[in-house]
């Protein structure tokens, strides 16, 4: 198990936490080749607004920035070249907002932008922290587990 894979994954959960979803399942044991874990979120009132879509992007591109933030690398184009799969769930929410090139460029800055910022935060990093060494420890953990540890630093805010 790739450590990293761990705060990439725990990235997207603290993230989905943070924007109101309910994480179900978060592994780094996945038997597709196309990913190294997975985060499953859902939304108690999932719908096709502006607003869901931001949620999607968030979650999505917080992986991809917790690993940038963990490994010490921050390269907003490394989200798209490196990130298929959560580049995949951005692509179809900036298409169900109907953004055309520009609009959609400009609000993909300002989200990585203000996620990172955000996942920097100390108590934020933190959940990010215990939620990818547990993570690291049992392969998968489940919601409540990441609602545990998370909820701990997040109420901090």
């Amino acid at each position: 198990m790739d450590e990293i894979t761990a705060w990439h994954e725990a990235g997207h959960a603290v993230v989905a936490v943070l924007s109101g979803g309910v994480v179900d399942t978060v592994t780094v044991e996945v038997s597709d080749a196309s990913a190294a874990g997975a985060t499953g979120v859902f939304w108690r009132n999932a719908s096709n607004t502006r607003a869901q879509c931001v949620n999607d992007i968030h979650v999505a591109l917080a992986g991809p920035i917790a690993e940038m933030i963990f490994v010490g690398d921050y390269d907003y184009l490394r989200i798209k070249q490196e990130h298929a799969v959560d580049w995949e769930v951005v692509a179809a929410a900036v298409e169900r907002m109907g953004l055309d090139a520009v609009a959609a460029q400009k609000l993909l800055t300002s989200i990585a932008t203000n996620l990172y910022q955000r996942l920097r935060e100390d108590a934020v990093w933190c959940a990010v922290a215990d939620v990818a060494e547990r993570l690291e420890l049992d392969g998968t953990i489940d919601g409540d587990t990441v609602n545990d540890l998370a909820g701990f630093w997040l109420r901090q805010i």
